[in-house]
């Protein structure tokens, strides 16, 4: 599906607090869900975006720590957005970014009815980590997208 009117961007600075809990209440997440971390030492938090027009559509972070791994943590499509394939391509443009930054493999934990949206786009569960969802990223295309100029 194309989306000439989407864009996606990397955040100058995380989201408020508020900002977040109003996202994550709008994905019909807990309000009381932490906004702290635990971060790996070796990896860089990024925030992105996608941008639908003029409107904020979605964000997400990103935790890299290539070449292993890229993190990705409250990864939330506005409801106005779901169900239009923004999110399928929103997590497509995060997969170049990470492939962009040297990482290897997408690693999440699905929030509870997002397992097949995350199993549609082949992600498998992570034999070493209950509960969370992986994604090698191919190296053909790893190697497509950092020889290019950029």
């Amino acid at each position: 599906m194309s989306h000439p009117n989407l864009q996606f961007e990397p955040l100058p600075s995380p989201p408020s607090d508020k900002a977040l809990l109003a996202w994550r209440k709008d994905a019909g997440w807990p309000a009381s869900a932490s906004t702290e971390r635990q971060h790996h030492p070796e990896g860089r938090v990024q925030w992105v975006s996608v941008r639908a027009g003029k409107q904020r559509a979605g964000i997400a972070m990103l935790e890299l720590a290539p070449p292993e791994f890229c993190y990705v943590a409250d990864m939330i499509l506005a409801s106005q957005f779901r169900r239009r394939g923004i999110g399928s391509w929103f997590l497509a443009a995060i997969e170049q970014y990470a492939l962009g930054h040297g990482s290897k493999r997408l690693l999440l934990r699905p929030e509870a009815g997002t397992e097949a949206f995350y199993a549609a786009r082949q992600f498998v569960s992570d034999p070493y980590v209950p509960g969370f969802l992986k994604k090698d990223l191919p190296i053909l295309q790893r190697k497509m997208f950092i020889a290019k100029p950029g």
